[in-house]
């Protein structure tokens, strides 16, 4: 059994996104391609719950008298469809317990060159969709006690070499802010403005041209949770980041790694980091 993702770069209107992701459940099962114990596939980029649904409530319709285990033809579904409870913090909490657990190798630490412990290690996030948000959101918690200093979307970036403080938007953001909710406000941000471009708690922004130029500013710990071959031959060699932790699936390309490695970078892989995802 495998775990595919469901995909789509830019959704359609809910309509035709409806209709197409359950005709494609029914391709999927024709061809031999979805169920239980078969192939059970997951969100990603573009989908969550919502798509997992429409598949799940598709598949045990027209093929539920089949499989009393219908209901598991899918992962990431919500809740009262059979879905598990924190399921989608998951990846982005494992991250943060993977790196944890790293930084507390002393003799590794010694040889990265930072000190042992997430205590104010800098973290920049690429990628703020259910991964980056999560886990820059623990990275921050007490618990971990981490410094968030840049978050990398699509369409721009920003940063804060301080910490992306929220204090000043908190009436904008329409909710009381502390330590633990600052990352919640710059996603409350993202989702009203369609952006992070403009959140007052940044003292530098990139344009949307220069959005991945921030994954070359200097951090301890720089965690790629978007797409695919984002640490790559052309931009490797200025990365300044001491570890590079795999939020998404493969960000870094062979190639880049061995730049990386060369360099003394750490990177630690997604078949690791980034596991939570199959809850």
């Amino acid at each position: 059994m495998s775990y595919p993702a469901i995909y789509l770069a830019t959704p359609p209107s809910t309509t035709f996104h409806r209709s197409w992701i359950r005709r494609y459940a029914v391709e999927l099962k024709k061809y031999g391609f979805l169920g239980p114990g078969v192939d059970v596939p997951a969100p990603d980029v573009g989908t969550g719950a919502r798509e997992m649904s429409w598949i799940c409530d598709t598949f045990s319709v027209l093929y539920g008298m089949e499989d009393v285990n219908a209901y598991a033809c899918v992962t990431g579904k919500p809740i009262t469809l059979g879905g598990v409870d924190g399921r989608t913090e998951a990846t982005g909490l494992g991250v943060c317990y993977a790196t944890k657990y790293f930084l507390g190798l002393a003799d590794e630490c010694k040889r990265v060159g930072v000190s042992p412990g997430l205590e104010g290690k800098s973290v920049i996030v690429q990628g703020f969709g259910n991964v980056g948000y999560h886990a820059a959101y623990f990275f921050e918690a007490r618990k971990f006690g981490a410094k968030v200093i840049g978050v990398i979307e699509f369409n721009g970036s920003v940063y804060n070499p301080k910490g992306l403080d929220v204090f000043s938007i908190c009436f904008t953001c329409k909710e009381l802010i502390s330590r633990s909710m600052q990352i919640e406000a710059l996603k409350s941000y993202m989702t009203s403005h369609g952006s992070l471009l403009g959140f007052k708690g940044a003292t530098k922004e990139y344009p949307k041209e220069r959005a991945l130029e921030l994954m070359e500013e200097e951090c301890d710990l720089l965690v790629p949770a978007a797409l695919e071959k984002s640490v790559n031959r052309s931009n490797a060699d200025r990365i300044k980041a001491k570890i590079v932790v795999e939020g998404a699936n493969g960000p870094t390309t062979p190639y880049a790694e061995e730049i990386l490695s060369k360099k003394g970078v750490i990177v630690l892989p997604d078949m690791l980091m980034n596991a939570g995802l199959c809850a």
